[in-house]
């Protein structure tokens, strides 16, 4: 339980990373802040979903 949720966050992590670079790049062709913005808020929900797997760890290493 625990590998997956560590595998999960860190998946999570790198398709937030992912996401941000091509935001960054499209934001020379677009508006800058309304990708900005939409990054921010994905980050924000990319971040409860890591906080969540960080949770999970936490309750499956008192659990053991």
């Amino acid at each position: 339980m625990p590998a997956i949720a560590t595998f999960l966050s860190s998946l999570e992590l790198f398709i937030l990373i992912t996401y941000m670079t091509i935001a960054l790049k499209n934001a020379y062709q677009q508006s800058f802040f309304r990708s900005l913005i939409k990054a921010v808020a994905l980050s924000v929900i990319y971040g409860i979903f890591i906080a969540a797997g960080f949770a999970i760890i936490a309750l499956s290493a008192l659990i053991m």
